[in-house]
Parts: structure tokens; sequence; C-alpha cells
């Protein structure tokens, strides 16, 4: 709404003034930048935590199980997503990475 009064109330020559992307070209390298950063401290924490408790190679990388089994997961979600569409039932595969619940051992 503020924009359809910014545009009727100015001149021309006040319009070729206003880059009106810029504040969300901003807005964007602002969170990407926060993110980046963030994500590097998440990994070289985790890492210098694992690191503290021991742990060498593989285990190092924060919550590897976690990242490990997200492609799958990410394959399960698409074929859902696809079975609603097509109206069919939809049954989870169990590929390798598939594992029971940890829930059910607590």
């Amino acid at each position: 709404m503020l924009m359809i009064y910014l545009l009727r109330d100015l001149s021309r020559n006040d319009l070729k003034q206003i880059d009106v992307n810029t504040g969300i070209l901003q807005t964007n390298a602002t969170q990407m930048s926060t993110f980046s950063v963030l994500l590097v401290v998440y990994i070289a924490s985790g890492i210098g935590y694992a690191k503290y408790k021991g742990r060498t190679g593989k285990e190092m990388i924060p919550n590897y199980s976690f990242w490990s089994d997200l492609p799958y997961a990410i394959k399960d979600g698409f074929k859902f997503s696809i079975s609603l569409v097509r109206g069919k039932s939809y049954t989870p595969s169990t590929s390798a990475k598939a594992k029971p619940s940890a829930y059910g051992s607590m």
C-alpha cells in the first residue's frame, strides 16, 4: 500500500531517482551473511567440542547421523508429495540407511 502511495504522489523525475529493489537486496545480503557466519560458528564449535571429547574422523561432524540421513529423508518427502498428487497410498522406503525409531529404545 505504501508503494502505491509513493508512486501516485511522486513526479516522473522523482521516480527515476528511486531504486525500489535496493532495500530488498540489502536485506537478502544481510540475511545470507548472517546465515553464513552462524553456519561457520556451528560447524567450528561442533568440531571443537568433538575434538575435546576425543572423537576423530566423521564423528567430529556435528549431528553426523542427521546430516547423513537427510538425503534419504528428502527423497522420501518427494515420493510422499508425488504420491499425494497422484492419489496413491504411500509407504516409506526401507533403504539401507533407514533405521528403526530410536524412541522405541528409550
